[in-house]
Formats: C-alpha cells, sequence, structure tokens
C-alpha cells in the first residue's frame, strides 16, 4: 500500500493495481486502462511522501486498510483502501476522506461564528460585531483569540474585546 501511494514507477501498474481499479480510475477498458496508468505514473504530481497505517481487517481474500497520508493530493488526509489478493496485495478501491480545510478557510468559519456570536450581544448589531472581528484581527494573534473566547464562555470580558466593542459602537 505504502508503494502504491509513493512512487511513480509504471511498474507498478501491472504488480498492484487491480484491472477494476485501473478501469474506473482511467475510464478506460482492460489493456488501455493499463497502458493509461504506465502513462501517468511516471508523471504523478500526486505521489505521497509518506503512508501510515492506523489499521488493517483481513477476510480471506480481502482487506481493508484504514491509512492517514502525507504529501501528494491525499496530504493531511484518511483514506481506507480495498485490497484484494491475487498474486500479492492489490489495490481495488481508495475512498479518501474530505480534505482538510485551508488555513483562510478556518479563518473564514472562525470569523463567521465569531460575529454571529456577537451580534447576539445586546446593544451590539450584526455591523458593529463585523467591526469588532475586523478590530481583533488586527490586534490579537489566532492563540490570543481563541484564549479571549474562553474568557468569554466563562462570563468574563477580555480587555481587547471591551476596547473593540467600544470602537466599534461609536
Amino acid at each position: 500500500m505504502r508503494t502504491v501511494l509513493t512512487s511513480n514507477d509504471p511498474a507498478i501498474c501491472d504488480r498492484m493495481f487491480t484491472l477494476r481499479f485501473l478501469e474506473a480510475a482511467s475510464g478506460r477498458r482492460g489493456a488501455q486502462a493499463l497502458e493509461s496508468c504506465r502513462v501517468r505514473q511516471p508523471r504523478a504530481a500526486s505521489t505521497a511522501s509518506s503512508v501510515s497505517f492506523i489499521g488493517v481487517t483481513v477476510d480471506g481474500g480481502h482487506a481493508l486498510a484504514k491509512i492517514r497520508v502525507r504529501g501528494g493530493s491525499l496530504d493531511g488526509r484518511t483514506a481506507t483502501a480495498g485490497l484484494i489478493q491475487d498474486n500479492g496485495w492489490k489495490l481495488d478501491g481508495l475512498h479518501a476522506s474530505a480534505p482538510p480545510p485551508s488555513a483562510r478557510e478556518v479563518r473564514a468559519i472562525t470569523d463567521r461564528a465569531l460575529r454571529q456570536a456577537l451580534s447576539r450581544l445586546p446593544g451590539l448589531s450584526r455591523k458593529s460585531a463585523s467591526c469588532v472581528v475586523a478590530y481583533l484581527r488586527r490586534v490579537a494573534s489566532n492563540a490570543q483569540l481563541a484564549d479571549d473566547l474562553t474568557e468569554l464562555k466563562a462570563g468574563r470580558n477580555p480587555a481587547d474585546f471591551a476596547a473593540a466593542i467600544r470602537g466599534c459602537k461609536k
């Protein structure tokens, strides 16, 4: 399994994939699917740098391997690989989790949640809540913002939040 995701060697097309997998991946049939793999494999930009096994379940000539991938197109994702025993184990299916959100996506999600929470405070409009979030992004690190949110949840009012709210209510 490691070799399948970390190698650009076209020889793995014959040895490590089932024909069914190659046909599904290429949209071609039979020998054309195999040839497509041989042509694509040396140029594959999706090659992982490492694969770690989370668990493997074997049932006769079938196995499921849960893996964590680093590098390549599956970077940071977990995947389940279906394997079939056929002169060695061959990859027959691969299902990956959704990609992890980017730093930009995490920030957008956090900012949206923060604006919604702040807009529920008495006397603070949605516009003012957006102003507070923009202010906090300029003056607070993510770690500081997380600490401040913990303080707010505990019923305390962190100084930078209070300053931002005062400045944005004007």
